[in-house]
């Protein structure tokens, strides 16, 4: 009896380890701007959202042309114009920094929303208005090139909004899972409390510590192999988001989750190659002690 209770705890002792290891990235990634601009800081250079990004300098050009109109007789000098500023948009020092101003304004607003407000965990609001905004610039620099008179851009609000469960029934499953992470997350100091009474308790509990230490190493490892097997799956998403940011995106965070989850995976088999030599000294102990009496 005492061996499984020791069992039970040793199990809750993994599962609130992983949680707060888990729980420290995701909390890091959701409170402070680095780990998500080292993370998605390099889409402004994917090919989609640079093709979004012209898209993007083409309506803008065209809703600031007089009536919304391109005249016929521009046409041809319209459709250099726009090449010209999507080139000087893009290769633009200023876009990066308003790329990365963009990711931690959704960070925050996506914060906001969950934790603070208990919102949807599953809608991703992307806020580009910085994006926008350098935009903007160039195109009041190509209109007035076209000899038309334009005032100078002000801050343009830019949002791209996506429901997460609306790309596929796989990625619906995952957004109980994502508001569980956003919300718990700030919480992951106490986990790891938790984590430590817990394991401290199944090896006074446990008539032979090597059984406890098996069963953390064996939760632990399945945990990482979950979360590793769950880092495929995000990534796996892209290709049927429609959002070209998210379809980026997907393969950065499923690589997030994967570096994440393999030190738990890892961790787990090395406590159970601890367990198993423990199981077997403690084996060779008690035939010795047999022998001699």
């Amino acid at each position: 009896m005492r061996n499984v209770l020791a069992v039970l705890l040793a199990a809750l002792a993994a599962i609130a380890g992983a949680s707060a290891w888990g729980g420290s990235v995701a909390d890091k990634a959701l409170t402070e701007p680095t780990t998500i601009q080292q993370t998605l800081g390099g889409l402004i250079d994917d090919d989609g959202v640079r093709s979004m990004v012209a898209t993007r300098v083409k309506a803008q050009l065209v809703e600031r042309l007089p009536d919304g109109v391109i005249p016929e007789k521009l046409a041809t000098a319209v459709e250099k114009t726009v090449q010209r500023a999507s080139d000087a948009v893009l290769d633009d020092p200023s876009m990066r920094q308003a790329w990365l101003d963009s990711l931690d304004a959704s960070r925050q607003l996506y914060v906001q929303r969950v934790r603070e407000e208990g919102g949807s965990a599953g809608r991703v609001e992307v806020v580009l208005d910085p994006v926008a905004t350098v935009v903007a610039g160039h195109v009041t620099d190509a209109i007035s090139s076209l000899g038309i008179e334009v005032s100078p851009a002000k801050t343009v609000p830019w949002r791209l909004d996506q429901t997460i469960g609306d790309i596929s029934p796989l990625a619906a499953l995952s957004v109980p899972l994502m508001k569980l992470v956003t919300v718990q997350s700030e919480h992951w100091f106490w986990y790891g409390v938790a984590a430590a009474v817990l394991a401290l308790l199944a090896l006074l509990a446990a008539r032979r510590r090597a059984v406890a230490v098996l069963a953390a190493g064996f939760v632990a490892g399945a945990a990482g192999l979950v979360g590793i097997w769950g880092a495929g799956v995000v990534a796996g998403l892209g290709g049927a988001a429609p959002n070209p940011i998210l379809a980026a995106a997907a393969g950065s965070v499923g690589e997030l989750v994967r570096s994440t989850s393999t030190p738990v995976a890892w961790t787990g088999v090395v406590v159970l190659i601890l367990g198993i030599v423990m199981m077997i000294i403690g084996g060779t102990r008690a035939r010795r002690r047999s022998l001699d009496f």
